[in-house]
């Protein structure tokens, strides 16, 4: 899948949403920092898009940086409300 998407942004590069596709493959093999990185780059195209903030909080939140993840999270709720509630995992650590 990986590979497909890198393909897929060598066509074309400002596909916001491969970047964050390739982040969420990126974030499940353990690869943070790249993965963080592709949603920094996401966020560049998609810089109204409440659904890469919340990729990079729980990315964050994966390394373990949780007063990054929180402010990023809040960041999220004040664009789109409807996301509230769908990390309230980092108030439970």
């Amino acid at each position: 899948a990986l590979e497909r998407i890198e393909h897929a942004l060598e066509v074309a590069p400002d596909m916001g949403h491969a970047h964050n596709t390739r982040a969420v493959i990126l974030a499940r093999q353990s690869r943070y920092e790249e993965a963080y990185r592709a949603l920094e780059t996401a966020e560049n195209y998609l810089p109204a898009d409440p659904g890469v903030r919340l990729n990079m909080a729980i990315v964050r939140l994966l390394q373990g940086r949780r007063h990054e993840a929180t402010v990023i999270y809040q960041q999220v709720i004040d664009m789109d409300s409807r996301y509230e509630g769908m990390l309230d995992i980092i108030k439970k650590q």
